[in-house]
Order: C-alpha cells, then structure tokens, then sequence
C-alpha cells in the first residue's frame, strides 16, 4: 500500500511539471481609455436654495392655497471648452404635489414639482420657470435663443422658444439649450447662464398636517448636465 501512494504521488508531481513545460508562451497587452467631452459644471446662485422664510399658519386659508412671492435665480454652466449642452430637471420629491398648490402656480399638472409630505399629507408645490420675461439666457456673454426639447433632447429635435415669453419645466421631460441667436440647433458655450423663477404655493389648511407644529416645506430638485 505504501508503494501505491508514493507512486501516485510522484505521477502527479510528474504530471504537474508536464503541464508547465506547455504553459502559454505569450502574454496579451491591454490598451484601455475613455474619450469624454469636455467637463461641465452646473451651478445655481445661492447654492440652490430657494428660502422662502418663514411662513405663518394665519396666512393659510381653509378654502384656496397659499401663493408666495417669487423667489428668482439663475442656472450656470461652466465647461472647460466650447460644448453643446444641455440642463434638465428631475423632481426628487415625485408624487408630493399639492393639487390645490399645484393649481394656485398656474401650470398645468405634469409641469410641477413637489414640496414635500407629512404625515402623509403632500404641503405644497412648486414650479420652475424661464424664457425672457423671467430673463435672458447668455452664451459666453451674449444673449442666446433658447430651446426647449420636452424629451430631454432623446429624439435631437428642438424648439425655439418664442421670445417675449416664458414656459415651466416639466420635471424629467424639459430640456433646455442654447443657441446662437436665430439659429434652432444647439451651439457650443464654455459658459452659459439661464435665469429661473421659483414659484412656490402651499396647499389649504384642511389639506395640511395639523398646524399645531411646524410643518417644513421640502422640495427638491436635480439639475443636470446633459451632453450633445
């Protein structure tokens, strides 16, 4: 017995040094990257808050929504060259809509965003709007046309926004470009400034938590970069 172990041993050693006598005589080279365009940075004056301060529970009303004083501001985007760009908007706080707030902002339905819930109770809503009443767009200094696209650009077809006026963003549909000024097709900008308007409603006391303590406002949106 003591025979066959060592036997059986000594063929796998012997097996062992065989297969590494045969071993792959090469070795691959791997060459790895990514092309990006070049880097944009969006900003919001403010840091991104919209503070509307304090608001007193004698203000609200039993039979219609509360409608505050638009708060505005401004979209940055900065790229270290010339790119074709694009800003969209996300709503993180989707399905906490007030309806009555909702409609006291003056879009329709699809174009706002939420103000936050509690206790289950959806607070309020608000609206993000531009065009050239709210102000006018900027391309490396001079005034742009802005485009609209309610596809977030997927399909590359783009509308001029008539000028003159202003639109809401639809949360997770808008997205807005910039060209020169005339033209219907996005232009590259290392710097472009939309400015917005923050329109923020809260929704009837019957509708609210009770008022008894403080009910925070939450509304939360993402700004993004999209590339062209």
């Amino acid at each position: 017995m003591n025979t066959t172990i060592r036997n059986t041993a000594l063929a796998s050693i012997l097996f062992a040094a065989a297969s590494g006598a045969f071993a792959a005589e090469s070795a691959d080279l791997t060459v790895k990257g990514v092309i990006k365009p070049a880097a944009c940075v969006p900003t919001l004056t403010g840091g991104g808050i919209f503070d509307f301060g304090t608001i007193s529970a004698s203000a609200l009303s039993d039979t219609a929504a509360y409608t505050l004083p638009v708060k505005k501001g401004s979209v940055t985007v900065t790229c270290d060259a010339a790119t074709k760009v694009a800003v969209t908007f996300a709503d993180n706080r989707t399905g906490t809509a007030n309806q009555s707030a909702a409609a006291a902002v003056g879009y329709f339905p699809t174009w706002i965003f939420g103000a936050g819930s509690v206790a289950g109770k959806n607070v309020g809503a608000f609206a993000i709007s531009y065009g050239s009443i709210v102000g006018q767009a900027t391309g490396d200094g001079s005034v742009v046309t802005i485009l609209y696209s309610h596809d977030k650009g997927a399909s590359g077809n783009w509308s001029v926004l008539p000028n003159a006026t202003s639109y809401g963003v639809i949360p997770d549909a808008t997205a807005i470009s910039f060209a020169t000024w005339g033209n219907s097709k996005p232009d590259a900008y290392k710097t472009v400034v939309l400015p917005i308007n923050v329109q923020l409603a809260v929704g009837k006391v019957s509708e609210l938590p009770p008022l008894t303590q403080e009910v925070p406002i939450d509304g939360s949106a993402t700004i993004a970069v999209k590339y062209l």
